[in-house]
């Protein structure tokens, strides 16, 4: 599941480790938040009427890279105010680590009061104490979420050097890829991991429908049988005018052949012979009907 983080962490520390505060809500304005005696309550939270279990009544707000780790005076340092992944709608004291869900961060607001937000949660939700309810929940609705923090100089100071240390392990949002990290105590960020680059972020479905798609550009589609027919046809008449030219050009080399192409047609004489022939029957000349020849004399010029 995405989740929002906070992406300003605060620059100005607000609150002195070396004190304790009460917390209030407008809610429940004559009580106050605590969790039990002496650790009877098992880390759990309530609002409680003021003075009734003094002690629990007090909380320590440590600040550490621009977030706040908050105690109580009963729990010491091996304990923090925190959500876990399995309780991210009801906070509660657990033992104390680095992780988001221990991390809050504390915007005053315009009439002086306190908004808590989550490190695991991000600014959609905030702590809130509903009406009726006297144990608080992580509300994304702006109503119950305004507390007055008071400082309670009586509760002292800290006793334990340890409440005064870094905690361990701190872990940092990334705004980005809205994933966390594990720093150093003594880091104050941590290096965003490099971009994918184009090849390592493309699937292999994108490589086959890029095959795909060259594959299909290089396929040439079937013709249709219109198409097949034209084809045809044209082969036929383009046939057909080749073998009529041809046998024009044929026909012209033919009469051509049968000519003589050195100026006028050769002229001759034509002259006929009457051919008679007498037969002798008794003595009378019989005349024959004469034959005429043709007979040509061709004069070749030049």
């Amino acid at each position: 599941m995405e989740r929002p983080f906070v992406y300003r962490r605060q620059g100005q520390v607000s609150f002195d480790a070396n004190a304790f505060y009460n917390f209030y809500n407008d809610v429940s304005p004559e009580n106050t938040l605590s969790s039990g005696q002496g650790q009877d309550a098992n880390g759990t939270l309530d609002m409680t009427e003021e003075k009734v279990f003094s002690s629990s009544e007090n909380w320590q707000f440590y600040f550490q890279q621009g977030r706040y780790f908050i105690r109580n005076y009963d729990y010491g340092a091996d304990w923090q105010l925190g959500l876990s992944k399995n309780s991210m709608s009801v906070p509660r004291l657990m033992r104390t680590s680095g992780a988001l869900g221990q991390q809050w961060s504390l915007t005053k607001e315009d009439s002086g009061k306190w908004k808590l937000t989550n490190g695991l949660l991000g600014n959609d939700s905030a702590l809130a104490l509903s009406v009726g309810n006297t144990v608080p929940g992580m509300q994304p609705s702006a109503k119950g979420t305004h507390w007055d923090i008071v400082l309670n100089p009586s509760a002292g100071s800290p006793q334990t050097p340890d409440m005064l240390e870094d905690v361990p392990n701190f872990e940092v949002s990334d705004p980005v890829t809205s994933s966390s990290v594990s720093a150093t105590p003594s880091a104050t960020s941590a290096p965003a991991s490099p971009a994918p680059t184009l090849a390592s972020t493309s699937s292999p479905s994108a490589a086959s429908s890029s095959a795909s798609i060259s594959s299909q550009s290089n396929t040439v589609p079937p013709l249709s049988v219109g198409a097949v027919v034209g084809i045809a046809v044209g082969g036929a008449i383009v046939l057909v005018v080749m073998a009529f030219v041809s046998y024009r050009l044929w026909s012209r080399r033919k009469e051509r052949g049968q000519r003589v192409e050195l100026g006028d047609e050769p002229k001759g004489q034509v002259e006929y012979y009457k051919h008679e022939e007498r037969v002798e029957l008794g003595g009378t000349p019989v005349v024959q009907k004469g034959e005429y020849f043709k007979h040509e004399h061709r004069v070749e010029l030049g």
